[in-house]
């Protein structure tokens, strides 16, 4: 890349089982207004102020089409520039990226929103499989990740315990982080006599159902020195899809994963993944 993009600004809401007291956009602009607070920008054309926003939303989840226009006047989307990304939300990263490299964009606002509180999860996940086969099944997320776990703990003979360590490490890192919903202290024997939810996972092998919002400033490099301080730079992405059918592929790889990070580290001049990203 010949000119860094650059995040000059994050916020987001602490996760909770139920904000049932403010609407998808409201949500939303909670983040919104720290990011705008914290830069000083304005929605603009002009070339002063942020000139696109990126949404994540979906369809499902807001129990609407175009989910996104439950928050297009939170966005600044009246007479704007606004693009939606269904779900993803590192695809709404990648997006506005492509935005400022293409050079059609200088200062692009990501917004992403989900209230999971307001859905049955089995069934909005359910929608999302493969209509013919999968979906007939009553497959969800949690029996597609199931089947990869066994999967991937059958070709590399990964153990129980093995697997439950990672949830707690995951839950006790949740102690570090003031936005984490569920942060606790647990044992591999706890992780191992929760509820079988889809064997080989338990109930504290997955995530609660959450409800939050998250928002990020991207520039070009130019504009990014000025706004900020010390700007998180974007030194490599890439994206790569599998086949949808779960039976296509084999759910002990993520060769999707693999040529992507191959292409990330290469734009980013990494050679060696494991010395060339540090951590702190």
């Amino acid at each position: 890349m010949t000119e860094r993009v650059g995040i000059v600004a994050v916020a987001q809401t602490k996760y909770h089982p139920n904000r049932a007291d403010v609407n998808e956009g409201e949500l939303a602009y909670e983040v919104i207004k720290q990011v705008l607070q914290e830069t000083g920008l304005t929605f603009s054309d002009d070339g002063t102020g942020i000139d696109s926003t990126v949404t994540c939303s979906e369809d499902f989840w807001d129990g609407r089409t175009v989910s996104n226009t439950n928050i297009m006047s939170y966005v600044g989307a009246h007479l704007g520039v606004e693009n939606k990304v269904t779900e993803d939300g590192i695809n709404a990263v990648y997006c506005a990226m492509a935005q400022i490299l293409s050079g059609h964009h200088d200062t692009v606002l990501v917004v992403s929103h989900m209230k999971e509180s307001q859905a049955d999860k089995s069934l909005v996940e359910n929608a999302a499989m493969d209509a013919i086969f999968m979906r007939l099944l009553g497959m969800n997320f949690l029996t597609a990740a199931a089947l990869q776990a066994k999967r991937y703990m059958y070709r590399y003979g990964i153990t129980a315990e093995q697997c439950a360590k990672v949830a707690v490490k995951n839950r006790g890192n949740a102690k570090n982080n003031p936005f984490a919903q569920e942060p606790m202290d647990i044992t591999v024997e706890d992780v191992l006599g929760s509820k079988l939810l889809a064997s080989p996972i338990r109930l504290l092998d997955t995530k609660p159902l959450s409800d939050g919002a998250c928002a990020m400033i991207l520039t070009r490099e130019e504009k990014a020195k000025k706004l900020a301080a010390k700007p998180v730079w974007i030194l490599g992405a890439s994206n790569c899809y599998e086949t949808h059918y779960l039976g296509d592929r084999d759910l002990a790889e993520c060769d999707a994963l693999v040529s992507a990070a191959k292409r990330a580290y290469s734009m980013a001049g990494i050679t060696k993944s494991l010395e060339g990203i540090g951590y702190g």
